[in-house]
């Protein structure tokens, strides 16, 4: 007899079919509950995340890297059906998180201890890295082949004949790193940073001084003093091939500036003090030392006088780490601080500080004392970027010098206190006004144009022209309070 088999009568389960379901019943309860809860703290950690960047303030300026952060986009129609309004909300709020240096301290951190280093870096010993490889990570263009001096009225100082105090740190080799395409170099004991110089002839830069000196005819005498990079001078012989060279650049440049216009080259000046503290290890700029040797380069060129350094009171601040850890992460240099050193005029004068409008803010100081954050000392001089400030002196020679400028001017200034009447800084970058408005309102009679070689040859030259066409049709008023001890 056949018998039909009923699927849905009750089976008989052995013992281990009964505990193995109930195990899975288990498993089944528990992952639901485990799911339950990371939803529940993936949610806490979103939420404590938007409360984080909805409510905590937000930074307007980085320490680390030295700049000002985007500012909130302001609205138009334009902007916005263009995409730039939205793109500039997402660029203010990525740019700005909360805290922002001190979690970047803390991963930087967090990688030193344990051997990271960027994904950039390439160490090298006693190897070379092209400039061809070199240019992805660059920011200025390709190094192109330069000639020789240009036949330009240039400064006898530059054959000084004083005791040289300067060592070949191109002709020695050292070890390096490379790290966010910034160059690391172990050199006399301690870690230097350096940013490469990949060449270019400032065209922008010239046409911009050929223009000005058209309109001003020989009435103002017009100079112009690049600066040099550290790269110049403390690049290893065994990187030689990474930079261009910044001498024969600025050489190529004054070669395309019209008769008249004063080019000032200070490579073969500051060549001869390479073992003095000229250069920072650990920051972009200049020592104050280095903006001295310039400065009183173009003051014999310009037959301004000049103090000596003795005449100067000299200050420092310990446990400096600039701008270059910021930009290379390199914990080397964050472990290796140097020492930052300025000097002070000893002789009387005041000094007026103005927003890029030229709207008087207040006076004070050449230097500012009161910096806790030791990567920022470079501020201290003329009190940053952010201002146009006018020096009143006791000099009476009739000469008044603007100084246009990038920050690799702010450590010049102090060291014109003793050569003309009054000096007036203006950013390149910042400055809203029209700067031959400025020039006649203010009576100059000589301008400096004086920034780092990245400026010359990139796009902070090409704001130059629009300095001189902007507000053409404005008046412009110095309202600044009438210096008091200094014209008694």
């Amino acid at each position: 007899m056949d018998y039909e088999y009923d699927m849905d009568a009750p089976q008989e389960l052995t013992r281990a079919e009964v505990q193995k379901r109930r195990f899975e019943k288990k498993r089944r309860n528990l992952n639901e509950k485990l799911s339950g809860l990371s939803v529940l703290v993936f949610a806490l950690a979103f939420a404590v995340i938007i409360f984080f960047l909805l409510f905590f303030p937000r930074p307007t300026e980085t320490k680390l890297e030295n700049r000002k952060l985007a500012e909130w986009p302001k609205f138009s129609l334009k902007a916005l059906f263009t995409g730039k309004y939205t793109g500039g909300i997402k660029e203010h709020y990525n740019d700005t998180a909360p805290y922002r240096d001190d979690l970047k301290g803390v991963g930087d951190e967090i990688r030193a201890r344990f051997g990271f280093t960027s994904k950039h870096t390439v160490k090298f010993s006693n190897g070379v890295r092209k400039v061809t490889e070199y240019q992805e990570e660059s920011r200025t263009p390709k190094a192109t082949s330069m000639p020789g001096a240009a036949g330009r009225r240039m400064t006898e100082a530059t054959e000084r004949g004083e005791e040289a105090n300067q060592k070949d740190f191109r002709g020695i080799d050292a070890d390096g790193a490379w790290n966010n395409g910034q160059l690391t170099v172990y050199q006399d004991g301690h870690y230097r940073c350096m940013e490469l110089f990949g060449g270019g002839v400032g065209s922008s830069y010239a046409e911009a001084l050929n223009y000005l000196h058209g309109v001003l005819g020989n009435t103002v005498t017009i100079y112009s003093m690049p600066c040099p990079l550290a790269c110049e001078f403390y690049l290893p012989k065994n990187y030689a091939d990474c930079a261009a060279n910044q001498s024969d650049c600025f050489d190529k440049t004054a070669e395309k500036l019209d008769d008249g216009i004063v080019s000032i080259n200070v490579c073969p000046v500051l060549a001869k003090h390479t073992e003095e503290n000229i250069y920072s290890r650990t920051d972009h700029h200049w020592q104050s030392l280095g903006a001295y040797y310039a400065c009183r380069t173009f003051a014999e060129t310009a037959g301004v006088p000049f103090a000596d350094l003795s005449k100067y009171e000299k200050g420092s601040w310990s446990g400096y780490v600039g701008t270059m850890y910021a930009f290379s992460r390199d914990a080397n240099l964050k472990n290796d601080p140097e020492e930052f050193v300025y000097y002070k005029p000893t002789c009387d004068y005041e000094s007026y500080y103005y927003d890029q409008q030229f709207n008087y803010s207040y006076n004070d100081d050449l230097f500012w004392d009161n910096i806790e954050d030791s990567s920022s000392y470079y501020l201290t001089y003329i009190h940053g970027d952010s201002n146009v400030v006018k020096t009143v002196t006791n000099v009476r020679n009739g000469r008044r010098l603007l100084v246009v400028k990038d920050s690799y001017g702010n450590a010049q200034i102090p060291f014109y206190s003793s050569s003309f009447e009054q000096i007036i800084v203006v950013d390149m970058r910042y400055f809203e006004r029209n700067l031959i408005t400025l020039i006649e309102t203010m009576d100059i009679t000589d301008v400096l144009f004086t920034c780092s070689s990245f400026s010359v040859v990139g796009g902070n030259a090409d704001n130059l022209m629009n300095l001189m066409t902007q507000d053409a049709y404005s008046d412009l008023v110095d309202n600044a309070p009438t210096a008091s001890s200094t014209n008694d």
